[in-house]
């Protein structure tokens, strides 16, 4: 793999221009270094507080992922078990003595686990590593190559020095949440999102994790319309909290909302409106794909694309013929 020279072009010889690439090619004007959100409504808002603690929780989490995975496996489990127990408390069939003896001793382990996490991540130099990122896609069932994260990485690798620091990932999720054209690479972005809904770490979102946040980005009249694309309409509960998806499920419903944003971007409408059509702008093997694993309804021609909204701000649609 061979990595751009100091100062010259980022791309390297040999290779298809990239999304970011691709972006930056049709888009003459620079990002600013510290770009706004677009909400809803058209008002400009800042990454919320929440946002940013989240971010911050999902950073010091993918530092040194792979120091810490071995410690994270056993702890993990220690947690669920002792927060059942503990609610066990609160039922009064429960004789509480029969989990005092249980109750001390996870209660113990788990502090002793959480310090050795706390030391791993004190002893951090502060960038994550595709080595850190592969391990904590592979957490979530993702079925990724080196290559293909070292890619990732590169994409919003600012300084070229094949890690992310706190400053890249912060710049990465602003400019994701701001973008209007589907064209910024979100790769990246998309499990680090993924990672910020999980709160609990146990590799699945549920419905309650991701309600706040999305209630103070999008209000209430929006947060419904946000759970549903990423939930589906029934938003079926199949976990202890709500409706629970893993992360292929919704890797799936953000790339699809991605990809009709760049369909309904003026740069993608007008692609479309060359090419003719969706297949023969995107090619059929492409195109069979997105409508087998991501939006099987997905619209053939420019007339039967309308705008909407989508996941993190970005604009969706929807065909003549589904929703």
């Amino acid at each position: 793999r061979q990595q751009p020279a100091s100062g010259g072009s980022r791309r390297p010889r040999g290779r298809r221009p990239t999304d970011r690439e691709m972006r930056e090619s049709s888009n003459n004007s620079s990002t600013p270094a510290l770009p706004t959100v677009l909400a809803d409504d058209g008002i400009c808002k800042p990454m919320t507080p929440q946002e940013e603690a989240q971010l911050r929780r999902v950073y010091n989490l993918l530092c040194d992922y792979g120091a810490k995975q071995g410690v994270l496996k056993v702890l993990r489990p220690k947690q669920e078990r002792l927060a059942f127990l503990r609610s066990k408390l609160d039922d009064e069939e429960v004789a509480e003595a029969a989990l005092a003896t249980e109750l001390q001793t996870l209660s113990c382990e788990v502090d002793e686990l959480s310090k050795d996490v706390a030391n791993l991540e004190a002893a951090s130099d502060g960038r994550i590593t595709a080595a850190d990122f592969l391990e904590a896609l592979k957490a979530l069932g993702a079925k990724v190559t080196k290559e293909e994260v070292e890619e990732m990485i590169w994409e919003v690798d600012e300084n070229l020095d094949g890690c992310i620091d706190w400053q890249e990932l912060r710049l990465t999720f602003q400019r994701n949440i701001s973008d209007r054209t589907g064209l910024e690479p979100s790769k990246l972005f998309h499990v680090v999102t993924f990672c910020l809904f999980d709160q609990n770490d146990n590799h699945r979102v549920s419905v309650d994790e991701t309600m706040s946040m999305l209630y103070a980005r999008y209000g209430r009249s929006r947060m419904e319309l946000k759970l549903k694309e990423l939930f589906g309409h029934e938003m079926i509960e199949t976990g202890t909290q709500g409706g629970e998806i893993d992360f292929p499920t919704y890797l799936k419903a953000v790339e699809k909302t991605q990809l009709l944003t760049f369909l309904n971007s003026p740069h993608g409408k007008a692609q479309l409106a060359k090419a003719g059509s969706v297949k023969k702008l995107m090619g059929t093997a492409l195109l069979e794909k997105i409508h087998a694993e991501i939006h099987p309804s997905l619209p053939t021609t420019l007339s039967s694309v309308s705008v909407g909204v989508g996941v993190g701000g970005k604009a969706s649609s929807s065909s003549n013929s589904a929703s």
